[in-house]
């Protein structure tokens, strides 16, 4: 019986994907490789249990749908334009550099045209799934070089709606002007009508929605939604994957976003993990050994020069080292698009069903490799930075503008302008003591120095940037950053120029705490110990303990041990 049959083959795939999670995030790893695997072991290359492709694809397709939708949820499109040219200019730059050369080498290696030109559209595209799911397991979900990665990839996602319109005209299957015509007539009535009547009229609907106080109605709605817009884009002759991204994107827009999100991520994870499931299907371990060497090629261009070519605009673009670094990492892999336009290829006749396997097969590795290049980012920026440096290439992030005096003695350098340390520039300015601020984020240096702060882009971990910011004669350095890493190169660097100055640093771990009191820092804040103690201050002041007893009780906390409160142990007064 059909019913039986699906029923099988989902029995099977959750419950294999399920394992691979569960192995997967034992060993420290993303889950997605372990449905990745799993999808290799169900898969009709390898011996054992074999589950039906087609079965599993058909379930894959309603995982694309909720995986674009939440990217497109989670993803503002303010926040995309608030980039700037960083993405709206740098985006394309970067995509249509990969293009050229993977055509450059496709021709090199005796690939016509058309498969030359799919392997640029399948490699230049990365996958925001893989980099949400990379910053989420690293703990950098609200760090800038993450939002970058993402709106980035937002654009590489719109661009690929052009692809898609390109690729009939380097086919022998459908190539007249007026079928490609259409396609692109049709492409972009749907955008006017998604995004023209959407934006009207699906947020107001989602509020009015939230008045009902019923998250199961509300929920229902979403996934209606979503389904709505992927069919949507179907009738137009358009991806799925677009519809729903399209229609996340213009949800993002409501009040209620963060709860849409919230009450569609338990069906986008089951769902996405059987899309994931049904890719790892698709590989065959046997090609890959006998063309190791052409798939060697395509993950060379998709992790390393992708990668260079995106480090390369970020740098020009006049962002750190380590934000330009991570942003390339991020960006290292494949995405659900590019096996979309894969297929999309090989149905126009424009690559080989073996051409079709290969690029598959070098997509779906670096899907599984980007988290571990990811886990290496702290060797990889160092290695970077000491490169620039050794080489004497010039870095914008060593100077300040011109129009504003840095202090020069006896003056605060704050590195870092997030939340914390936007407090503490705040108390310095009031009181009117001299500071600069060391910041990575070029929108946060523009407005310090439209409010005429003195502000110095780049790396506080970089010697040049430190030595910019005259920390040679300064009186205190103050670190607000989370990176540890960075904050461990920053006081070694600070010690080295200025032996003496008294340094004040944040971490994140009793153990990050001891090895900064090694090195001499003057004051160490632990963040989770000063929340811990603020909360019981409020919770000793509404039992009405008087202000001395709840200052003796406080001392008394901070002279216990962090490390042992760190750990999680009880312990008494």
């Amino acid at each position: 019986m059909p019913e039986a049959d699906l029923l099988t083959n989902l029995v099977l795939a959750l419950s294999v994907a399920a394992i691979g999670g569960l192995v997967s995030t034992a060993l420290k790893q993303s889950p997605i490789i372990g449905y990745l695997l799993a999808g290799i072991i169900i898969g009709p290359f390898t011996p054992g249990p074999v589950s039906n492709v087609e079965i599993i694809s058909q379930l894959a397709n309603i995982g694309v749908i909720f995986l674009m939708f939440a990217v497109g949820v989670q993803i503002s499109i303010k926040e995309i334009l608030s980039y700037g040219k960083l993405v709206l200019i740098g985006a394309p730059l970067q995509v249509l550099a990969v293009i050229l050369i993977s055509m450059g080498i496709g021709r090199l290696i005796r690939m016509d045209t058309g498969t030359s030109l799919v392997l640029g559209f399948v490699v230049a595209i990365s996958s925001s799934v893989v980099i949400s799911k990379v910053l989420e397991d690293s703990g950098e979900g609200s760090a800038d070089h993450g939002g970058i990665a993402l709106a980035w990839s937002t654009i590489q996602d719109i661009l690929s709606i052009i692809m898609v319109a390109v690729m009939p005209l380097f086919s022998s299957v459908g190539t007249d002007n007026n079928s490609v015509l259409l396609s692109m007539v049709k492409t972009f009535g749907f955008l006017v009508i998604a995004f023209g009547g959407g934006f009207f009229v699906l947020p107001w609907f989602m509020n009015r929605l939230a008045l009902l106080r019923n998250r199961e109605v509300l929920l229902l709605a979403t996934a209606a939604v979503a389904l709505i817009a992927a069919v949507g884009a179907s009738m137009f002759g358009l991806s799925v994957a677009l519809g729903a991204f399209v229609a996340g994107l213009i949800v993002s827009e409501s009040e209620i976003s963060h709860q849409i999100l919230g009450d569609i991520v338990p069906i986008r994870d089951v769902f996405s993990a059987l899309f994931f499931v049904s890719i790892g299907m698709l590989l065959d371990p046997r090609m890959i050994i006998s063309d190791w060497h052409l798939v060697v090629l395509g993950l060379v261009l998709i992790l390393i020069v992708k990668s260079l070519i995106s480090t390369g605009i970020m740098l020009a673009m006049g962002y750190a080292i380590k934000t330009s670094v991570l942003v390339g990492l991020l960006l290292a892999q494949c995405a659900e698009f590019s096996f979309l336009l894969a297929s999309i290829g090989r149905d126009l006749e424009l690559l080989s069903e073996n051409s079709f396997k290969l690029m598959l097969a070098a997509t779906t590795i670096s899907v599984i490799i980007n988290p571990f290049i990811y886990r290496l980012r702290a060797p990889i920026v160092s290695f970077v930075n000491n490169l620039i440096s050794a080489n004497n290439i010039p870095q914008p992030t060593q100077y300040a503008t011109p129009d504003i005096d840095l202090p020069d003695r006896r003056h605060a350098v704050l590195c870092g302008y997030g939340r914390v340390g936007a407090v503490v520039g705040a108390a310095l300015r009031r009181r009117g003591f001299p500071f600069v601020v060391i910041e990575e984020d070029p929108r946060i240096i523009k407005e310090l120095r439209r409010r005429g702060i003195p502000a110095i882009i780049g790396n506080a971990a970089n010697m040049s940037v430190l030595s910019a910011a005259n920390v040679e004669s300064a009186r205190i350095l103050i670190i607000a950053i989370s990176d540890a890493v960075a904050t461990r190169i920053a006081v070694e660097n600070a010690k080295a120029l200025n032996p003496n100055i008294d340094i004040v640093a944040r971490a994140q771990s009793a153990k990050e705490r001891d090895y900064l009191r090694h090195r001499r820092v003057s004051h160490v804040v632990l963040g989770e110990m000063e929340l811990a103690l603020e909360i019981t201050r409020f919770t000793l002041h509404r039992f009405g303990v008087s202000g001395g007893e709840v200052q003796a009780i406080l001392q008394g906390l901070r002279e216990r041990s962090e490390a042992e409160l760190g750990s999680g142990s009880l312990y008494d007064l």
